[in-house]
């Protein structure tokens, strides 16, 4: 197989499951799918001198997508648990409880300034890149405790979940200072994949919530977040990378990181695939969590780096799709069955959140990012992080959803056989119609 052949059967097969999706675009087959025959198209028209990739590895990308998409067609044979499902909620018929949104804002902007003074701080003589060098290094266990803290791990990933849950609610102020603070929080942490997983996430939940999830609403809620990010991305790249080591102008160096990003991962996956006997007394990645816990209570397992390691194609990198660490724990048949299931789990989540379930939306939108940067690498084993996010949703949805502040205003209590007085415009208007029909029962007796 080449690339052009690839490129053909993903097509194929992302167009089938535009209609096995029922014309939606956030069908998870369908994401994956296209997302992997854009990125060999791009591959095929790439200008940049990258090594030769081997019929195998067009084999493994393209039965991988395949993989996924039978996971995706195996839901429409299941019956979707009934624990899942909750009606949809009409935001103007529903008595809404703001103080549970109020208080996950709040905590936000709160810790927001901390997360300034932490990320500047051991960055401070070089600006920006400095703080980029700095995010790097707590990233790798290599800066300071007094950085290594649960603010600065998670507040940005946390601020991008409590801004989806705002808007899964309600587009008010209260979403509005969410979405700021995420921005700010994403800023910060100097990452631009962050960017793409708050507009994703929030594009998403618009999508469903307003049942836009075709190609017409596609394009026009899409488009703004669209364009927001390849400015972000644009930008950040300005902001925070030291660009003087590259050769040619700014477009040429922009050139370079996206392709860096679109392109270059499917030959490191290459290389990986043809000297598959360096790889095998790697780590396990995949359940790298639990590995850590074990170690903590006393057991030695060999862990992964955080970074893994990089190789040249000729591109310097560090990334090798979905597939690398799959594949290197589980063998070529465990790792379609592992994306199997991952198709399987994300299409019974998009299902049942398109049914009207917010726990499910909530997933379901969050979970488009690790379906479009399966071309750049796995976001689907960060289950500390999944295990986050539904601590989260449940809380709020089973509690904080709910919050008042128990301030009611008192109301008398009517004397037998007279009519009810309160303090409500409808007690009023009860009272009102009951005057009314007791004039009109005198009235006919007269």
């Amino acid at each position: 197989m080449n690339c052009g052949l690839a490129f053909t059967l993903l097509a194929i097969l992302t167009i089938a499951n535009f209609f096995a999706g029922g014309r939606r675009v956030l069908y998870p087959p369908f994401i994956y799918s296209g997302v992997w025959a854009i990125d060999v198209a791009i591959f095929a028209i790439s200008p940049i001198e990258i090594n030769p990739v081997h019929s195998v590895t067009w084999w493994v990308i393209t039965l991988g997508a395949l993989a996924f998409s039978a996971g995706g067609w195996i839901t429409g044979a299941l019956r979707l648990p009934i624990i899942w499902r909750k009606p949809p909620r009409d935001d103007d018929d529903h008595p809404d409880f703001p103080l549970g949104r109020t208080l996950l804002v709040t905590l936000c902007v709160v810790c927001l300034p901390y997360l300034a003074l932490q990320m500047f701080h051991p960055g401070a003589s070089g600006g920006m890149i400095g703080s980029r060098d700095a995010a790097v290094e707590l990233a790798e266990g290599r800066q300071s405790s007094v950085m290594h803290n649960p603010i600065t791990t998670y507040l940005p990933s946390f601020s991008i979940w409590v801004a989806v849950l705002c808007l899964i609610e309600k587009r008010d102020w209260r979403f509005w200072i969410a979405l700021a603070t995420s921005f700010a929080c994403c800023f910060l942490a100097t990452g631009r994949t962050l960017f793409l997983l708050l507009l994703s996430a929030v594009t998403a939940v618009e999508m469903i919530k307003h049942r836009k999830d075709t190609i017409v609403g596609m394009i026009r809620v899409a488009t703004l977040p669209f364009i927001c990010f390849v400015a972000i991305f644009v930008a950040v790249i300005f902001l925070n990378k030291d660009t003087s080591g590259f050769r040619g102008d700014n477009v040429a160096i922009l050139s370079n990181f996206f392709l860096a990003y679109v392109v270059v991962p499917i030959p490191a996956l290459d290389g990986v695939l043809m000297h598959m006997a360096d790889y095998s007394n790697a780590a396990h990645h995949t359940f790298e969590f639990l590995l850590k816990t074990l170690n903590a209570f006393g057991c030695s397992f060999q862990t992964p780096p955080t970074f893994d390691e990089w190789v040249l194609v000729p591109l310097p990198t560090n990334v090798y799709t979905i597939y690398k660490f799959y594949l290197t724990d589980f063998g070529l048949l465990g790792m379609y069955l592992a994306i199997l299931v991952i198709g399987l789990l994300q299409t019974i989540v998009y299902r049942i959140a398109i049914a009207g379930s917010r726990i499910a939306l909530f997933f379901c939108a969050l979970l488009v990012f690790p379906a479009v940067m399966s071309i750049f690498d796995d976001s689907y084993s960060q289950f500390v992080l999944i295990a986050m996010e539904g601590t989260l949703a449940i809380t709020y949805f089973y509690f904080l959803h709910r919050l008042t502040l128990g301030i009611s205003l008192p109301r008398l209590r009517p004397a037998k056989g007279l009519p009810h007085i309160g303090f409500l415009p409808s007690h009023r208007a009860g009272l009102a119609k009951a005057i009314d029909r007791r004039a009109s029962s005198e009235g006919s007796r007269g």
